[in-house]
């Protein structure tokens, strides 16, 4: 697996809020999330190398016209058996709830025992 230009560090048992920051197709502006028809529903998707989910959950739209959103990690999202070096993606879902209308470029996500 290779370093993502994002990473993403936690501690096993952290029940943080993460913040991410959606950007058009440019990748140099904020990407406005206003339409709550294309952007119904989203998801935070951390995954290990053999594809098993370790994270798959819902986000918050914190604000959707400068494309911020928010996942409050959970302790069962941390456990010990979910640390590791893993990758990750946003996606956004339109309000069928299954049209994939935006997914970020993949991010690496670690789960540390300890710094």
């Amino acid at each position: 697996m290779r370093q993502r230009d994002i990473v993403y560090e936690v501690k096993v048992g952290s029940t943080n809020a993460l913040q991410f920051n959606i950007y058009d197709d440019t990748g140099t502006s904020l990407k406005d999330l206003s339409n709550t028809s294309t952007y119904a529903t989203g998801k935070l998707k951390v995954w290990k190398t053999d594809g098993t989910l370790v994270i798959d959950g819902a986000i918050t739209f914190t604000t959707r016209a400068s494309g911020l959103v928010t996942y409050g990690l959970a302790t069962a999202d941390t456990v010990a058996a979910n640390a590791g070096k893993w990758e990750g993606e946003i996606e956004l879902l339109s309000t069928d709830g299954t049209t994939i209308t935006l997914t970020t470029d993949t991010f690496t996500f670690i789960i540390r025992n300890s710094y």
